[in-house]
This record gives C-alpha cells, sequence and structure tokens, in this order.
C-alpha cells in the first residue's frame, strides 16, 4: 500500500470526521475517500448481514454460467 503523508491541517480535518470522507481536488475531481481507523474496525468486526439459513439457502440454488447469462442478454 502506498502512503500519503499529509499535513497538519489536513490530518486535523480527516480526524475531526467520524465517517468516510471523500477527497476532491481543488478541479472539483474526486480523489479518493478517506476511511478513519475507527470505522474500518467497526467494519471489519461487523456482524454479516446474512443469517445462516439464508447463506446455506443460496449456496443450494441453482446459479448460471457467464456463457448462459451472455446467451440471455444477447436475446433480449
Amino acid at each position: 500500500m502506498t502512503r500519503l503523508v499529509v499535513d497538519a491541517t489536513m490530518r486535523g480535518q480527516l480526524l475531526n470526521s467520524n465517517a468516510t470522507v471523500e477527497v476532491w481536488d481543488e478541479s472539483g475531481r474526486l480523489l479518493g475517500t478517506f476511511m478513519p481507523v475507527s470505522e474500518r474496525e467497526a467494519v471489519l468486526s461487523a456482524e454479516p448481514v446474512l443469517s445462516e439459513e439464508e447463506l446455506l439457502r443460496r449456496e443450494q440454488e441453482k446459479g448460471y454460467s457467464i456463457s448462459e447469462v451472455l446467451a440471455h442478454l444477447e436475446k433480449l
């Protein structure tokens, strides 16, 4: 991972937010996002939204191959 060192002003702006921040340049172009360590830890420790039963059900569902999907899309 590449590291980017920010000055004290930018550090203060980033750390004053408790949520993910979009980083834009002066011309209005989105450069990327910054996620504070506290939010990252919360995301990584979150429980899955789907129950075990739902995961098992989805595993047993019939899926489609890429060629089947492409063939279907060509018919549309």
